[in-house]
């Protein structure tokens, strides 16, 4: 029995016809709205004789398959002696270019469709056009060919041979998969507790094709038990590929050991890790085009060769990806996104699902998939969604971008004028004590002269011209496209934000409620999971993550002893903003308290760098019995493995790590056993005031009667759990946590504490210590 498959026009011509360099034209999108309104308007202005729109789908039989072919063409004239497939294609190049320079994919698309129509019709002869449309000037190049039967056919059968070579290794490559998942086993001796449980909901909702919102403490197993069930999805035949989404390389980490560990098991699978472009590139100063870069120059040449390696390994890590695109010379990160459409489970950050600037548009673009989608660490999406879904253009780099362009490229140089002519009547708008202005209205008069400086951009781009002002042209146009892009979607969930700074001026459209753009995302998809240690309330994530009301939310309990944490209420110290001075000298006298208990490491935690350093400055080096390291602004990554590497188990005298709450100390780090013994959290990590934060709590209290609350109080409290999370991190561990602030007696914040949690409440040293004693004796 012959198998059957299914591809589009698109798909088909652009996986068999890959040939030739990557190039402005290959990494650059047309906006889509701009495409559908330039077919709109060719389509309008055809004579009664064009139908617009037409949907085709044909199959065909070849000796092991029956492939279904889909698409849509443009258009097609119907005159009485002729037949004219019409395709038509937006171009920001000047028209004359297509005079000398043919493209194949285009060409090779249009040729699929004639030559479907060719058998529907019985004809033995088509015609077929290609209709250019200029963005900037609205004229068009038409571009008529006569093709035969026979040539169509010959041209038809190649392409397809070609395809259909990569689906039989790939049908046999899911016959070996599918096999080994359904021998699978959970990959340890035994579930941890809740782990099961995990799992079991997992695998439910992906059955049922809905959304789940878990949180589950440290310790659980939170990755094994959101990859093991949607594995054995696949194997059931409910989802296609797994998207693995993490905000953290610890996450990515994470989930690449637990796909091994089912490996080790018996499991055949492929995973992919996409890494960010900046971080992957071979030639990070170098443009991506052919003139400066030997992997883009011929990519699509070499792209067969180097793809062929994935029926040969299974795990495509950073630095299998690496390996395999140094060593056939194409671009790591464009061969990471090829392997993409073949891989079963993806691990990569949140922006390449949901960023409208960089999704994976060969997947989301469609409005049906059966992916999973597991969103680890899934607190953090709020305020990251948030940033995908705003832009902000500042007045300064138009200046120095029009000085750099002056003499070489007078008409982008005149364009830049108008837009900083343009930012120069916002300036006035804003007070010259540099305040900050608000407004419910886009800069819509700003967009003509965006649009004008892109379009002109692009057409330069296209000319690959060698420039010591290439990149700082090429970063204005990437952050001006997004801030295009992102004022065309604008509605009433934005704000515009006018901040001056000095000279400068700083435009932002801010995303003030991401829910509606979110949910369109989780729409495509079969299935969402949500999981995180600290997801609460689950009715503000439901909320802004757009989720629907019978969306169901569980939490899972830590697996290890309760005894085992010692959580104590300091109620003595107000570290409310307008207390901190009068309060700083009794905050630093906790310290002593909490470390002295018992020899060991801790991490001390600050609403900000300012009340951070009010304490430490109390601090005599010389004069105490421990040693001390604070968190600066700006580390690098080998500032915070430094940092982190001073928390050793064997360290001769205790150890004090302050650090700021929300930071890079205040999550994703693993201090087992001994390396940590207790942390102090002062306050109840209430975000800073912002323009933001006034935004969303004004916003929040007209629709949700909740501004305080989504502005301020639930992002706290996050951050709270996330920092009290750090000391117990496996059965083992024992450890204490004291919250300062009096806030924290009040039923509004005990509400949102874990259901496992029951603190201790003191009010002075002596009763903290009679507590820490009793603790830390007690074995």
């Amino acid at each position: 029995m012959k198998k059957k498959t299914s591809v589009s026009v698109r798909n088909l011509v652009e996986y068999s016809l890959r040939a030739g360099d990557l190039s402005f034209d290959t990494l650059s999108q047309i906006n889509p709205r701009e495409a559908i309104f330039a077919h709109q308007k060719v389509q309008r202005s055809r004579p009664s004789e064009y139908s617009d729109e037409v949907t085709v789908k044909r199959e065909f039989e070849t000796d092991t398959y029956i492939l279904e072919i889909n698409g849509r063409m443009d258009g097609i004239f119907r005159y009485p002696d002729r037949i004219i497939i019409d395709e038509i294609k937006t171009t920001v190049r000047n028209l004359e270019y297509y005079d000398k320079n043919e493209n194949p994919l285009h060409w090779a698309q249009l040729k699929i469709y004639c030559y479907i129509l060719i058998l529907e019709e019985n004809l033995s002869e088509i015609f077929g056009q290609l209709t250019y449309y200029q963005l900037d000037t609205g004229k068009l190049k038409e571009i008529i060919k006569q093709f035969s039967r026979e040539e169509l056919e010959r041209f038809f059968n190649k392409l397809v041979s070609h395809y259909l070579k990569r689906v039989e290794n790939l049908e046999q490559w899911w016959q070996v998969r599918n096999s080994s998942i359904k021998s699978l086993e959970f990959p340890f001796g035994s579930y941890r507790p809740g782990q099961r449980k995990m799992a079991v909901e997992v695998y439910h909702n992906i059955v049922q094709e809905k959304e789940i919102l878990i949180q589950a403490a440290t310790g659980i197993g939170k990755t094994m038990s959101t990859l093991f069930p949607s594995v054995k999805a696949i194997g059931e035949g409910l989802s296609s590929k797994i998207f693995y989404l993490t905000a953290r390389t610890t996450g990515k980490d994470s989930a690449e050991s637990a796909v091994n560990e089912m490996r080790q098991k018996g499991l055949k699978i492929k995973s992919l890790t996409i890494t960010a472009k900046d971080k992957i590139c071979f030639k990070p100063d170098s443009a991506c085009t052919p003139e400066e870069c030997e992997y883009a120059k011929g990519y699509f040449d070499r792209i067969d060769d180097a793809e062929e390696q994935f029926f040969y390994e299974d795990c495509f890590s950073r630095e299998a990806v690496e390996r395999v695109a140094s060593g056939h010379m194409v671009c790591p990160f464009e061969f990471s996104l090829g392997l993409s459409l073949m891989a079963d489970v993806i691990i990569c950050d949140y922006n390449y699902v949901f960023d409208p600037r960089v999704y994976l548009r060969r997947f989301f673009l469609d409005e049906t998939n059966d992916f999973i989608l597991l969103i680890d660490e899934a607190h953090n999406l709020v305020d990251r969604s948030r940033d995908m879904f705003s832009a902000e253009i500042f007045k300064q780099i138009f200046l120095d971008t029009r000085r750099a362009v002056k003499d070489d490229l007078p008409d982008i140089y005149k364009k830049l004028s108008t837009i900083n002519s343009r930012l120069l009547e916002y300036r006035k708008k804003v007070d010259e004590k540099n305040e900050v202005t608000v407004e419910a209205e886009p800069p819509d008069d700003l967009m003509n002269s965006l649009r004008y400086f892109i379009k002109a951009a692009e057409e330069w781009f296209t000319l690959n011209i060698p420039s010591p002002f290439k990149d700082q042209l090429l970063e204005l146009y990437f952050n001006v496209r997004t801030f295009a892009r992102i004022l065309e979607e604008y509605d009433d969930t934005y704000r515009t934000i006018y901040e001056a700074d000095g000279k400068d001026l700083r435009i932002k459209l801010f995303c003030i409620d991401p829910s509606s753009r979110l949910s369109a995302a989780f729409s495509k998809n079969r299935a969402a999971v949500f999981f995180s240690a600290t997801m609460s309330p689950p009715g503000y994530f439901k909320r802004l993550f757009g989720c629907s009301e019978d969306t169901r939310n569980i939490e899972i309990a830590s697996p290890f002893p309760p005894e085992n944490l010692c959580l104590v209420i300091y109620g003595g110290v107000s570290t409310l903003y307008k207390n901190r001075g009068n309060t700083k000298n009794a905050a630093a006298g906790l310290i002593s308290p909490v470390i002295e208990s018992r020899k060991g490491n801790y991490l001390l935690f600050f609403p900000s760098y300012a009340y951070m350093n009010m304490v430490t400055d109390l601090l005599d080096p010389e004069g105490t019995d421990f040693e001390f390291i604070i968190q600066s602004p700006g580390m690098t990554r080998e500032d915070k493995v430094d940092f982190l590497e001073r928390f050793a188990a064997g360290n001769e005298k205790t150890l004090a790590g302050f650090a700021v709450m929300g930071g890079i100390f205040g999550e994703g780090i693993d201090l087992a056993g001994d390396r940590l013994s207790g942390a102090v959290i002062y306050g109840v990590g209430l975000p800073g005031i912002s323009p933001e934060r006034d935004i969303i709590r004004d916003y929040f209290t007209e629709t949700d009667n909740a501004g305080f609350e989504y502005a301020y109080l639930y992002p706290g409290i996050n951050r709270v759990l996330q920092a009290a999370g750090r000391v117990i991190r496996s059965e083992n561990d024992r450890g204490v946590v004291v919250l300062v602030d009096d806030r924290y007696k009040s039923y509004r914040y005990k509400s949102l504490f874990p259901f496992t949690w029951s603190p201790v409440v003191v009010n002075s040293k002596t009763a903290l210590d009679r507590v820490l004693e009793k603790f830390w004796g007690s074995k």
